[in-house]
């Protein structure tokens, strides 16, 4: 199989600076940068996510409504019940 490497890199480079703009935005999920970096750092791989998990509670009439819903409850840590 034939990957195009100048596309693999500007792929790489994109995912790797929007991580970055996650970090500095405070959407990064705590704990998970160091991670995220050691991948980077791998010739052949790179994450395309920054989510470490997260559990949402929503008010909305659907669970698949966006419209006229919104986020009540967002973690990103263990919870207990």
């Amino acid at each position: 199989m034939y990957i195009d490497r100048g596309y693999w890199e500007d792929l790489k480079k994109k995912f790797y600076e929007r991580m970055m703009r996650d970090r500095y935005i405070g959407y990064l999920d705590p704990g998970i940068e160091e991670v995220l970096i050691k991948i980077f750092r791998l010739k052949d791989a790179f994450p395309t996510s920054s989510c470490s998990g997260r559990i949402y509670a929503v008010d909305s009439d659907y669970p698949w409504a966006r419209k006229g819903s919104y986020i009540v409850f967002k973690k990103h840590d263990v919870i207990t019940l």
